[in-house]
């Protein structure tokens, strides 16, 4: 498993941030699971077996939901 944590330019936990990159992510076709107990966690659950190509759309996805 691996996790992306948000934090606000002072180190708080991010949690409106992290919600509005999911949102963007869901409406592009990416599904992303908050956690964490600020709320301010994405975890990635990808199996092991994932091709390059898909595996480069969702990366592709999840970066313009962060810059956007």
């Amino acid at each position: 498993m691996v996790a992306m944590e948000f934090t606000t330019a002072d180190g708080r936990p991010d949690a409106d941030f992290t919600r509005l990159v999911q949102l963007r992510a869901q409406d592009a076709g990416l599904l992303l699971l908050i956690c964490g107990v600020y709320g301010n966690v994405i975890r990635f659950l990808f199996p092991l077996t994932i091709e390059d190509s898909v595996f480069e759309e969702g990366l592709a996805i999840l970066a313009k939901a962060v810059q956007a």
